[in-house]
């Protein structure tokens, strides 16, 4: 597997809430104008990406900087949606 998909910045050395929500659409690949189903539709792809079935031989690092990115993309959709409601 390649790592080029994982940002490799440390784990949570990002993860700032107020600029999530204010980056929710990028982080989700959507437009802010997105509907709920995009947004799901982008949400489930990318959340799949980073999910530990799929980083589990990768080593410790890149796992971390998975768990780290599927929080940062989870919060990004729990904000998406908030805003949909």
């Amino acid at each position: 597997e390649s790592t080029s998909t994982f940002n490799q910045s440390a784990p949570d050395a990002d993860l700032n809430v107020a600029d999530i929500r204010n980056q929710w659409h990028k982080i989700l690949s959507v437009s802010s104008d997105a509907n709920a189903a995009e947004i799901i539709k982008s949400y489930h792809a990318k959340i799949r990406q980073y999910h530990p079935d799929r980083t589990q031989g990768l080593g410790p690092e890149i796992r971390a900087i998975a768990e780290s990115k599927s929080r940062e993309i989870n919060i990004a959709y729990d904000w998406a949606m908030r805003l949909r409601r």
